[in-house]
């Protein structure tokens, strides 16, 4: 199923606030889905020798599911981000919205990892909108963590 990006954000944005609690996963034997999802940030948290650091210290937890989509915005000032987003699904579709409400290009795509690199010129919100029609999970925990530029 293929949705249009903008009516899945828009969706999106109406369900985030109820989906933004912690999602813990079911099951006995299942580890904590914050965890894995943290552990899935550390080769971005260490980048700092590339100059990049993170603006947010603990990612943003979310969960969606194929009819139950998920948002995030970020207030951005000037200056180079990275949005990074993982899920622990094999099938996410991520969407970029500038202020303006148009859509930022990915610079990489796959399926279990999600990085927008672009540069902020005016201070403003930054939405960031995931939806997971083609997942095979009725749930599935996203973690969204955003880094800065910090030298060239």
């Amino acid at each position: 199923m293929v949705r249009s990006p903008v009516i899945g954000l828009v969706t999106a944005l109406f369900a985030s606030a109820a989906l933004a609690a912690p999602l813990r996963l079911p099951g006995a034997g299942t580890a904590d889905a914050h965890e894995v999802l943290a552990d899935g940030f550390l080769p971005f948290d260490q980048a700092a020798a590339d100059g990049w650091t993170p603006v947010t210290r603990e990612p943003v937890y979310l969960s969606a599911g194929i009819t139950t989509p998920a948002s995030t915005t970020f207030e951005l000032k000037p200056g180079s981000y990275r949005v990074v987003v993982l899920c622990d699904c094999t099938a996410m579709e991520v969407t970029m919205l500038k202020p303006d409400a148009t859509t930022l290009p990915a610079e990489r795509k796959d399926d279990r990892r999600a990085m927008y690199s672009f540069d902020v010129q005016t201070t403003g919100s930054y939405l960031t909108g995931i939806d997971m029609d083609d997942c095979s999970q009725t749930l599935c925990a996203i973690g969204v963590k955003v880094y800065r530029k910090t030298a060239d």
